[in-house]
Order: C-alpha cells, then structure tokens, then sequence
C-alpha cells in the first residue's frame, strides 16, 4: 500500500527464482484470518508495504488489539460457515492468509478447540473462498513439528518427511495443524485459486507471548539453575518477521502462477522456515534470562538427565490429569515441551531458499537473531505485556506499609555464636513475620480494588478477618507459651516484659482494624478507610515485629541452645493444635515466596512437603476458597500477581467430523473415579 514505486531485485543465475519482473503479479484485496495475533499482526505489517495492496482486512475473534492504521477489523469466527461467508461477501478478498489458532499445549479440556480452528475453520475457509470466486491465493499457516511422532528425533528435516496427518497419532495441536495443512494442499486448483502452506518452528518476537512466557516464569519462580536435560542437542526456532515475509513471499508465488506457468512450482507445496541457526536449547534461553536481569552463574546450574525428565514428565501429567478430573495440564512438565528440549529436531529450510527466494534476515528490522531476541525481551517485559521480570525474592505487591524482613542482624551481632539455636529461632520468627507482612501489604495493595456491595468484597472482608484472626492468634500463642517458658527457664520474670508490653501497645489501634473488617456492612465498604486503619497501626506494628528478632538473638547468653528448641517447638505445636486448619494452612502457605533469602539464603519455610501443599490447595482450601485469590502466592510459594484475569474457557461438547463420525464422546465421572480408582 505504499505510493513509491518498488522495482524488483533479480536473484543471482544459479538459484531459479519465482519473481519476473515484467509479470509482477497484483496482490489487491488481502484477508488475513487472526490479524491481530502475534504472527498476524506482523503479517498486515509486511502488507501494508507491499505496494500492489488495495485493502487489508483483518478477521478476528476479537479484533481489539494490536490495530493498525488503513485496515478495516471483522469480528468473526471461522469455526461458524455463516459468519465466514458474511465477511467474505464483504471483503472479497483475493489473497487470503490463515494464521487463526489456539495455541499449542492447551488443557485438556479444550483439546478439540485444536480440531475446530485448524481443520473445521480451515474447511470452513476454502469452502467459502471457493463460493466467492474472488480468491486466486490461500496461504495457510501450518507447523514444522507436524512431522515430529512421540519420542521422535530428526536432523534437518525437509518438506518430503511424513506427517501426523497420516498417522493421526501424537500430540493434538500438532495433529490438527497436520490435517489443515493436508486439506490446504488437497484444495489447490480445484477451485480456482492456488494453495501453499509455511511450516515455522517456535516463534518469538515482538508480540510473543507462548513462548517467552514460560521462559520468563522459570527466571521468576527461581528455576534458572535448574535445566531439563544436558543442552546437547539442537533446536531450530524462527524470528516472527521471517514467517510473515515467507507467507507474503509464497502468495506472491501463487499470484505469479495465474499469469505465468514459468518458474518453479509453489502451488500445492509446503515450505518450512526457520532462522536456519540451529542451537541448544538451553544456550537460547539463557539470552533471554540475561537479557531480563538473571545472574545465576553456570557453575551453579543442576542438568537433570533425561529420562529422569520424560518420567518426571509423564508423572506430571498423570497427576494433573488425575487431580482435575481430567480437564488440566502441568504449566511446565508438560511431554511435548519436555521432548523439545530434549530431542534434536531442526528443518531443511533450503526448498524456501531456492523456490520462495527466502533469505534470513532481509527486510527484517533487526540484523540477526541477537537483536531479534533483545527486541522481543524488550517488548515483553515492557508496560504493555508483561512488565519488568519478578526476579527471585521480588514480590508483585508494593511492601507497603510493611518492610519485609530479608536480614535478622545474626550475622554482624557481635559474640553471637552461629551454631546457637537463637540464629534459626530469629529466622524462624522472621519468616513468620514475613508471612503477615505479605498477606496485610496484599489487603493494603487490593483494598481500592474492591468494589463495595459484591461477592468480592464479602471475599475480601473474609480475607481480612481470616489474617487478623491469624495475627491475634501469633500474640497469643507467644504470650502463653514463648515468653512465659523463657522466662520460667532463665528465672526471670522481667526478660520478656518489653515485648509483652508491645503486644499492649498495639492492642488499640488492632481493635479497631480488626472489628472494622468484622462489622463493615459489604455496601458500606470503604477501601481508603480501611488504607487508613493499617496506616495508623502498620508504625507501632512494624517496630515490634523487628525488635522482637533482635530480643531472640539476644537470649544466645540467657539460654541454652537445646532449651531454646523445645520452648520455640512447644509454642509452634500448640499453635497449630488451637489453630483452625481450613484457614491457617491455605493462609500460611498463599504468603510464601519460596525464593526469598534471609540472612542470604534460602530457607525452607514451612516445612511441608510438597504432597501437603497440593492436599492444602485441592482439600483444605475449599472452605474459604473466595478468599484465597487475594493471598500474594499460590499455595507452592510462587508469587503472584494480583486479580489475574482468568480467560473465558469455551465448552465443547461435541466433536467434528475429523473423528469417528456419529459418536457422541463424553467424560462420565462415574468412569472416571472407576479408572482412577483402577490405576
């Protein structure tokens, strides 16, 4: 769409190229299905550069986002014939480019949303491209792993190699992209329009989101040490530019053919594109996590063997399956990921060289792969996706007004003996401590959030009551059992008569914080008020919970160390007998960040195993569950952010036509506890 005049380049004499100057061919009206996606959007990017374009149009779900100037935005859904044949009818396109997908790994419970997009919208695109008669291009965005079989590896794989779509067996995604690129290329020339599909590995780039998420989530939940096998094989991945050029390059190919024979074939073929810089896996990532402020040295990184991954994997998966009713899947263990940083799979990329003329990096905004991949860093972490990383020991939440407490003095106290008791005490205390820190600066941060007279705020209000029941609930347990025993013990009646008389201190302005949560009417919440409760309490409140680590150090001379133990491990037992298990372990363990350090290291805090922390979120939790989702942390001490909108998950219930026809496919619970039950 430009107005310059652009005068083709020939290639040199010894690659044939698809390009004749003196025929070049008219893109005209251009459709792009998914333009505003990651690939899509870089696609109408590349269009509107192209000078023989008279009109882009976008079709979208949701055509909100990442909008450009001079191009017209259809809300539509292509798995619905109707609603493709009404947009079509309007833009009578001439091109048209198909990148609509959900993305790879998805839930179970939305697996055929795969088969609905890739194989039902797809047909429902070549039937209504077929009806219009204005259409002379389809390019279809398929897969380069729709060869890849379960468990298999390959080396510079080409266009001729096998894939799912005869087999039908492997991972869904990769299968339904494998029958929508058969269906492509089966359509070509029946109609009166020519097919092509482009095969990309992983993407990145600027806009990308599935595959830099789970990059920048291993960096924030502390896992960057820790890497999936021994970085020994290759992986192919490709710049989201290259993708978009190559899919402007093959319709400029099936335009060309309407009006020359001449020249290499392109109709009916699949071509695959990658930035052909084949590397390790983990080498790549890396970038990534160096670029986003990481510094874990390689000395200090643990490789995990592979088959102690693949069975890590498979258990992950089981277990997930198993524990949601067979509706989810593991965030990170999940095979396919697993088996893409583990197995050697790169693709021959040379028929797109020859045929297509495509060349890395030409006409791309950035020189080389090291600059692609700063820039896609850059965008991710910028205001507009996900923000600066959460590196390790960092909270999302503001520590306001509460400072957490990262340092207990131990270790610059002078004549403090390390190997005393009164060291672990004080970060035991101060892990406490930060426990309450973390859950009032998340009601502080969320309290405006809250809007007056909802299910939210009865949620919220429960929440309160929930962490100032916890935090009366710590002063007593140190007022009948702590202080009382340590001064029975060292015979003085006076030693902890000071932190005794801080617990007075704060009674008031307590009180009054805490019976306002409890009478507030839900219509009569007021989020500043509250804000300005905890601000006249969180000075007298912060001063006590910071001296009394510096009182417990100071007992290495008063008392001996094995005394200690038991006074400290009697008023945490009594604790937990008196506490109410359905609020305290769901509150206890959401307020955790497992990264955090004090007096710089990591310390296991609480001490449950993993196995309790899943019976904690699948059990015990469902009582109050409405007012977890204002805990800082998931249940495994990961933080995170606050009020993260969940997606809408669209319900499928039945299947298409890509499956046995006629059979109505069902998940009965009764089977499902049988089979579990079984295994």
């Amino acid at each position: 769409m430009r107005d310059d005049n652009v005068t083709p380049t020939s290639e040199s004499e010894d690659e044939k190229d698809i390009f004749d100057v003196h025929q070049e061919p008219h893109f005209g009206a251009c459709l792009v299905i998914g333009g505003c996606g990651f690939l899509g959007q870089h696609i109408v990017k590349f269009l509107l550069n192209e000078p023989t374009v008279t009109s882009i149009a976008v079709l979208s779900r949701s055509p909100f986002t990442n909008r450009c100037n001079k191009v017209s935005y259809h809300i539509g859904d292509i798995t619905k014939p109707d609603q493709v044949r009404h947009i079509f009818q309007q833009v009578k396109p001439k091109v048209i480019f198909n990148t609509a997908s959900p993305h790879a790994y998805i839930d179970h419970e939305h697996v055929l949303d795969n088969f609905y997009v890739n194989v039902d919208g797809n047909r429902n695109l070549l039937e209504a491209a077929a009806e219009i008669g204005t259409v002379k291009a389809f390019v279809y965005t398929s897969s380069g792993p729709i060869v890849a079989s379960r468990g298999g590896g390959y080396d510079h794989a080409d266009e001729t190699k096998e894939t799912l779509a005869v087999s039908r067996k492997g991972d869904p995604y990769h299968v339904a992209k494998a029958i929508g690129d058969q269906i492509t290329l089966e359509a070509n020339g029946k109609h009166g329009f020519y097919t092509a599909t482009i095969r990309p590995t992983a993407l990145y780039g600027e806009g990308d989101f599935q595959m830099v998420e789970p990059v920048i989530r291993a960096l924030e939940d502390g896992q960057t040490n820790i890497w999936m096998g021994y970085n020994d094989i290759d992986m192919d991945v490709v710049y989201v530019g290259h993708v978009a050029k190559a899919e402007l390059l093959a319709a400029r190919g099936l335009l060309l053919r309407h009006v020359s024979s001449s020249g290499p074939k392109i109709d009916g073929e699949a071509f695959n594109i990658t930035d052909d810089e084949p590397c390790a896996p983990w080498t790549f990532f890396r970038k990534y996590w160096v670029l986003a402020g990481d510094k874990t040295p390689l000395s200090s990184i643990w490789m995990i063997p592979p088959t102690l991954v693949m069975t890590m994997a498979y258990f992950a998966e089981w277990f997930v399956w198993a524990t949601t009713w067979g509706k989810m899947r593991p965030k990170m263990l999940k095979i396919e990921r697993m088996e893409f940083v583990l197995l050697t799979r790169t693709y021959n990329i040379s028929k797109a060289r020859k045929i297509l003329g495509f060349k890395p990096w030409e006409d791309q905004p950035h020189a080389n792969q090291e600059e692609a991949v700063k820039a896609s860093i850059e965008w991710y972490l910028g205001p507009d996706a996900h923000g600066p990383a959460k590196l390790p020991g960092m909270s999302y939440f503001p520590e306001l007004p509460f400072q957490l407490i990262s340092e207990t003095g131990a270790k610059t106290k002078t004549g403090l003996p390390q190997t005393h008791y009164c060291v672990r005490n004080a970060q035991i205390m101060a892990m406490t401590h930060n426990t309450i820190f973390r859950a009032l600066n998340s009601i502080y941060y969320q309290a405006l959030k809250i809007v007056p007279g909802s299910q939210e705020t009865v949620d919220f209000l429960t929440y309160c009551s929930i962490v100032f029941e916890f935090m009366h609930h710590h002063n007593l347990s140190e007022e009948h059992y702590y202080f009382p025993d340590i001064q029975k013990h060292t015979g003085n009646s006076e030693l902890m008569q000071s932190n005794i008389q801080q617990h007075r201190k704060i009674d008031d302005a307590f009180e009054t914080l805490q019976k306002y949560v409890e009478l507030v009417p839900r219509d009569k919440y007021d989020g500043l008020k509250l804000r300005s409760l905890m601000d006249d309490f969180a000075p007298v409140y912060q001063e006590h919970m910071t001296a009394e680590i510096n009182t417990i150090l100071d007992l290495h001379d008063k008392i001996d160390s094995v005394s200690l133990r038991k006074i400290d491990k009697k008023m945490r037992d009594e604790a937990e007998n008196y506490s109410d298990i359905f609020k305290a372990a769901p509150l206890y363990l959401g307020c955790q960040d497992r990264n955090f350090t004090v007096d710089g290291e990591k310390i296991h805090f609480p001490e449950v195993s993993f196995l309790a922390a899943y019976f904690v979120d699948l059990v015990l939790s469902h009582r109050h569950r409405g007012a977890w989702r204002f805990n800082p942390s998931t249940m495994h001490g990961t933080p995170r952010k606050p009020f993260e909108v969940v997606r809408p998950q669209r319900k499928n219930d039945t299947l298409s036509d890509w499956t046995s026809p006629g059979k109505k496919v069902r998940l009965d619970r009764a089977i499902f506890c049988v089979t579990i039950f079984t295994i």
